[in-house]
This record gives C-alpha cells, sequence and structure tokens, in this order.
C-alpha cells in the first residue's frame, strides 16, 4: 500500500464529525509522587533502542490531547524516515488531535521498564517502577492510547524454557495496575488498549505473543476495557511494508497501521466515522 493510497482512506475523515471527549478530571501531581514532565526532541527515536521519545506537538486551543503510550510500534524506531510518518502522527492529525507520543522501543509492561541499566547498557526489567507511565499520568492529555505488550513475549519465552513461572505473574501484576493508573486517570471512556502488533498470520503467532496477548486480554478486562483492533493484522504477510530487521514498519507500514487503526480510534474515543469507499 503506497501513501498515496493510504491517504486517500484517511482524507475520508471529517473534521466536523469529531466531537470533543468529555472533560476528564487531572489528579494533583502530588499523587503519583515524583512524576515529572519532560519535552524532548523526536528525532531522539534514532537515538538507540532503550531511548525515549517524547514528542508534544502543542495543546492548540480546543483541540484534544491524545497521548499515545507505547514502545517501537509507537515512537518508530529506526524503520521510518521521519517523526512525521508514525501512524500515531498520521492519525492525529487526521482526526485534528494533539499528539503526545510517549514511547520508548523494547519496552514492555515489565521488559526494560526500570531508569536503572545493568552491565550490558540496557535497561533493567522491572514491574514496580512506573517509568514513562508517570508521564502519561502527569501529561495534560485529554485521553490515552496504550500500544504496549509485546516486548513482554521475551520474558514470557524465558518462563517457557526455563518450566518456570517468574515473569507471567509479574507481568500480569503490571497490565493491570498500569491499567488502573490510566482509568483512574483519564476515565474507562477516555482509555485505548489496542490489540497486539504483529507481522505473523493468525494462527502462526509465536507461543510468547499469545501468552503476552492473553495476560493484556485479562488486564484489560478487571477494567471492562475490550482490546481495540487495528495494529493485528495490516502487515501480515506484506514484506515490502517492513524495514530492513523485517520487524518493524516502515513508513509505507506506518500509513497502513495508521489506515487500519484511524476508523477503530475514531470509534472507540467517541466520534461518528466510517471511512467512504
Amino acid at each position: 500500500m503506497r501513501p498515496h493510497v493510504v491517504a486517500s482512506l484517511l482524507d475520508s475523515a471529517s473534521d466536523s464529525r469529531c466531537r470533543p471527549l468529555p472533560p476528564v478530571s487531572r489528579p494533583p501531581k502530588s499523587e503519583f509522587g515524583w512524576l515529572e514532565s519532560r519535552r524532548g526532541n523526536p528525532n531522539s527515536l534514532f537515538g538507540g533502542v532503550a531511548d525515549a521519545t517524547m514528542a508534544d506537538a502543542g495543546h492548540e486551543t480546543g483541540a484534544v490531547k491524545v497521548v499515545f503510550y507505547g514502545d517501537s510500534i509507537v515512537d518508530g524506531w529506526k524503520a521510518i524516515s521521519s517523526p512525521e510518518r508514525r501512524w500515531s502522527t498520521l492519525v492525529s492529525e487526521q482526526l485534528g488531535w494533539d499528539e503526545l507520543n510517549v514511547s520508548r522501543g523494547g519496552m514492555g509492561f515489565v521488559r526494560w521498564r526500570s531508569a536503572s541499566r545493568g552491565e550490558d547498557g540496557r535497561r533493567l526489567h522491572s514491574a514496580d517502577e512506573l517509568g514513562l507511565l508517570a508521564d502519561v499520568l502527569d501529561s495534560d492529555a485529554d485521553a490515552c492510547v496504550v500500544a504496549l505488550g509485546g516486548n513482554d513475549q521475551m520474558l514470557l519465552r524465558e518462563d517457557r524454557l526455563s518450566g518456570e513461572d517468574r515473569w507471567r505473574p509479574l507481568i500480569a501484576h503490571a497490565i493491570e495496575r498500569d491499567l488502573r493508573m490510566i482509568v483512574e486517570r483519564f476515565g474507562a471512556e477516555n482509555t485505548v488498549v489496542l490489540d497486539l502488533y504483529t507481522w505473523w498470520a493468525e494462527g502462526e503467532e509465536s507461543p510468547g505473543w499469545r501468552a503476552a496477548r492473553e495476560l493484556l486480554v485479562g488486564g484489560g478486562a478487571v477494567h471492562g476495557l475490550d482490546l481495540v483492533p487495528g495494529l493485528r493484522t495490516p502487515l501480515v504477510a506484506r514484506p515490502e511494508l517492513l524495514g530492513a530487521d523485517g520487524i518493524h514498519p516502515n513508513d509505507d507500514g506506518h500509513a497502513a497501521l495508521a489506515a487500519s487503526v484511524l476508523p477503530h480510534l475514531a470509534h472507540a474515543l467517541g466520534r461518528d466515522f466510517s471511512p467512504e469507499e
């Protein structure tokens, strides 16, 4: 799918159909203690796997601000030509949202969550530290889109190979806690949890991916949140939409994800939108 084809799909969105989200109350900063709002250079996403990007488009007068919380599929790690090519940015532009992108390549609900690093320079796993979630909760966003959890499959694979049940309960705990705090901050009606990204065909996913998705489904159900489709299928059997590593979507891949996700996000956040053929 070429960018101009995807653009024609996105162009069907009408600004007049985008109703403002219901107002939400922000908790006092002290409620979450050490929360800190940071503004970074969006180009920093090209710095490395463990680097975070916080691209803030600015809260325009009267515009809805949506924070996208996730991993490399949200920050566009390595495979895109510029941050403006991210699916989250394309969707936000089309729906008239201000985007706050809070993401880190390689991160999961537990994997590489810590602020501390090991001897190899990589971030440590943590089920206790809030990490980037603190920035999400402390932001001035009106709604939150969660696209996280795929990287935890690496830890669940360790469990499977070792025969131990070390990481699964920690990941389940972190998912439930994160979603609880997000719902408390934004409200369930302004919280979207996207289905896990994959380039595998249905039924061919790895055991770790399936286990990670099962935990995400369960954690969402606790808070009445069903997984919202859009990221799971657009790139299946489409290698031309992936970067050189065969995993991360390139510019065309992000455009395809945007076209797939847009109507689902518009519907989930209360907008009357349906793409024209």
